[in-house]
């Protein structure tokens, strides 16, 4: 399917044709592994559980909006009454609405292209969610992960290949942070970037709420909004009093009965029978405790110690009790308890992961059921990238097709190389006619008791590995001579391949008009940033 608008041609790309997705997507689409790992209820019957938990009534859904408002009143966000923003967080009021969340690390400058697309595909989901439950809203929202305190994770961005840094030194939750010392990075930027109108904007907005809000959180919550408030995406800081509240039970689970990492290891061994290695193991304990300066792990020295890892630090086990009850905002969930969290606070009905994120959400459904939790839709968020008419038109040229790009390098070397070679069709066809004739002998063997079968059997592995290691030599030689494969590779460098991938390597900051771009294409037609899709978008 091919759109147009503006100044781009929009194609669109099964990512099951590609080797983009490919891992995740054949196990999505495995019936045994969505029954034992993902939530297989239908849409509507998991719509009316999550309106039906008295954890979301009328009562904690008022303090929610309250909280929201107040949050956006810290970006120094007036929201009126005919924003989009402001009309979905009036919706959450309302018990029969529901929630389609993405989340991400902060950055600076908001970080690399991928966080546009999470958040136009949350805002597309919603959308669907919306459509097939007519009788509920559908809120998209946005977390902010602004507890984490890995700071090196957040502190540059690249502007036409120089880095800009934050210069300075943090061990606490990033979100706290002070962000009137990016105001000297984003003056910088604003000497060295294109100087249009799209551009000095951005960098205008940034340098307002680095300025002027109180903490770094706040001002990406600014920003955010300044570029996406017609989306209706409504961002929130979970780092926040009221809402740590409401997950005493589960900080408190975690910490003393260590019910959580017990059932996601369940998860985990689960995972295992499917051939996937888990991303994130547990510890017994998965929570954090938090000041403005640290965020320090919490670990069980004895029944009636506890220690903060990395301080000298201790609390019995009835100081850390009245502690969790007295002030849980000092407490924070890692990366997997941080799910549970989630769910526990907003009534969510689809998450919308990256292509690494979901693998550790699939850790997660065991302990969403044992803590009475809600395990929520799990889908992928879309892929944008962004090639020159120039290069397509020399794909095109060779009928290369776009899909091609998103193949790994061997893939697309075998593919184009044999579309010149018969040669080397005669040797792919010739290894998997010995291999059937080798099975064969081997099934013929194996109907008399004094030959060794396993030992032929061994013997026939060793000769097709051989062959095929011969195949791969003559396609890798013959590559090398190859001028169509060259072309390819080169383009491919620019968009994605084993070492590069666009929408992780270029950041917002150097992509304002593919940024709004890919707002436009969202505001014509949302559908595109549904299912699972690579959107390649061709500029003349």
């Amino acid at each position: 399917m091919e759109a147009s608008l503006n100044n781009f041609h929009i194609h669109h790309i099964d990512a099951k044709d590609t080797d983009f997705y490919k891992p995740v997507l054949s196990n999505l689409t495995n019936p045994e592994f969505a029954k034992d790992l993902l939530n297989t209820e239908g849409v509507s019957a998991l719509g009316k559980t999550i309106t039906q938990q008295s954890r979301f009534d009328a009562e904690y859904r008022s303090r929610l909006v309250e909280v929201l408002k107040l949050q956006y009143q810290k970006s120094l966000i007036d929201l009126t009454s005919d924003s989009e923003v402001f009309k979905n967080i009036e919706k959450l009021r309302d018990t029969n609405t529901l929630s389609v969340t993405t989340g991400q690390q902060i950055h600076i400058f908001l970080g690399p292209f991928f966080v546009v697309n999470k958040i136009l595909s949350c805002c597309a989901e919603a959308n669907k969610i919306a459509e097939e439950l007519p009788d509920n809203d559908v809120v998209p929202v946005f977390w902010m992960a602004s507890e984490d305190h890995d700071f090196d994770e957040i502190k540059s961005t690249r502007l036409y290949n120089e880095t800009y840094d934050w210069e300075m030194d943090s061990q606490g939750p990033v979100g706290r942070l002070n962000p009137k010392s990016l105001v000297a990075l984003v003056e910088k930027a604003q000497q060295r970037i294109d100087q249009t109108e799209d551009n000095l904007q951005f960098l205008d907005d940034c340098k307002y709420a680095y300025a002027n809000c109180n903490t770094f959180a706040d001002a990406t919550r600014y920003i955010v909004h300044k570029h996406f408030e017609d989306t209706g995406i409504v961002v929130i800081d979970p780092d926040d009093p009221f809402l740590k509240s409401k997950s005493i039970d589960l900080f408190q689970s975690d910490i003393f009965d260590h019910k959580p990492s017990a059932a996601i290891d369940k998860g985990i061994e689960t995972m295992k029978r499917f051939g996937i290695k888990a991303p994130i193991n547990t510890r017994p304990i998965n929570t954090f405790y938090i000041t403005d300066n640290q965020r320090n792990r919490i670990e069980k020295k004895n029944e009636s110690l506890f220690s903060l890892v990395g301080t000298e630090t201790t609390f019995s086990a009835d100081q850390l009790r009245q502690k969790i009850k007295d002030n849980p905002e000092c407490f924070s969930p890692n990366a997997l308890l941080r799910p549970l969290y989630q769910q526990t606070i907003l009534p969510n009905i689809q998450y919308v992961c990256g292509a690494s994120e979901i693998i550790y959400w699939l850790e997660l459904k065991n302990a969403m059921e044992g803590s009475e939790l809600v395990y929520p839709i799990l889908s992928i968020r879309k892929s944008m990238f962004f090639v020159s008419e120039k290069n397509v038109q020399k794909l095109d040229k060779n009928q290369i097709p776009l899909a091609y790009l998103f193949l790994s390098e061997a893939n697309v070397t075998e593919i184009i190389v044999s579309k010149d070679s018969d040669v080397l069709a005669d040797l792919e066809s010739g290894i998997a006619s010995v291999a059937f004739q080798l099975n064969q002998i081997n099934n013929t063997f194996k109907r008399f008791d004094f030959i060794q079968s396993k030992k032929s059997e061994k013997i026939n592995n060793q000769a097709i590995n051989e062959l095929k290691q011969q195949h791969a030599k003559v396609v890798d030689h013959a590559s090398k001579e190859n001028p169509v494969l060259h072309l390819v590779s080169k383009i491919k460098s620019n968009v994605y391949d084993e070492s590069y991938n666009q929408e992780r390597s270029k950041f917002i900051l150097g992509m304002i008009p593919q940024m709004k771009m890919a707002q436009s294409i969202f505001n014509s037609n949302t559908n595109i940033f549904v299912n699972h899709r690579i959107i390649t978008a061709v500029s003349h």
